[in-house]
């Protein structure tokens, strides 16, 4: 089997390892060249896919570089021909404060569920850094509950469907749908999503609030 089409169950790791070409190697030899890159970096970290082991054959590499002094915020990337595949390997430069203060927000990506990033430190300036910075993990917030968003976003799909605007009543109801989250959320409580495709799962079961201690199936 050669291809993801070929993949069921268990089978699915094998076929996606046939086609990594990102390996140990690969990413311990651009955790040395961001280190020249940026000479003022304090830790790298391996993110994305790549950390959460789930890339796929196309995905790219992404890497934190962290600089002691900010403000700091760059996004260098670059390109390099692996096997038969051209990899993006992408860098986010900030500066430590800026990193620390992020874990502290809500984050889109996951419509402002709890959520989690896997993180691999690759590389450390000293152990210093390393204790302060060296993590497995980064863990999200979620979001307040917006009351005001919500009675917002359901007018303007009143204002739509009463106007016969398809289109602005489709974008009406993507933003409903999106203020909704905040407000179902404290009634499911459940564990930080890591994907956006678990987040949008997380939403659909939180879509039908059943308290603590309800009986199931009620």
């Amino acid at each position: 089997m050669t291809g993801p089409a070929a993949a069921i169950g268990p089978v699915t790791v094998q076929v996606w390892h046939a086609f990594r070409v990102v390996d140990e190697q690969f990413v311990d030899r651009w955790a040395d060249r961001l280190r020249r890159e940026v000479p003022e970096a304090v830790a790298i970290f391996l993110g994305g896919s790549h950390a959460r082991g789930d890339a796929g054959p196309h995905s790219d590499v992404d890497f934190d570089v962290l600089v002691p002094q900010g403000p700091r915020e760059e996004g260098p990337a670059w390109f390099e021909v692996a096997g038969e595949r051209l990899v993006c390997v992408s860098a986010w430069v900030r500066d430590v404060g800026a990193w620390l203060a992020e874990q502290e927000q809500p984050q889109e990506w996951a419509f402002f569920l709890p959520c989690a990033d896997s993180l691999r430190l690759c590389w450390a300036a000293d152990d210093s850094w390393r204790e302060r910075l060296g993590r497995a993990q980064v863990v999200y917030p979620p979001g307040d509950p917006e009351i005001g968003h919500f009675e917002g976003e359901a007018g303007k799909v009143a204002n739509a469907w009463a106007g016969g605007d398809e289109l602005g009543l489709r974008l009406a109801a993507q933003d409903l749908a999106r203020s909704v989250v905040s407000l179902v959320q404290p009634l499911n409580p459940r564990p930080p999503v890591r994907s956006r495709r678990e987040a949008l799962r997380t939403v659909r079961a939180s879509c039908t609030p059943q308290p603590a201690g309800w009986p199931a199936g009620s």
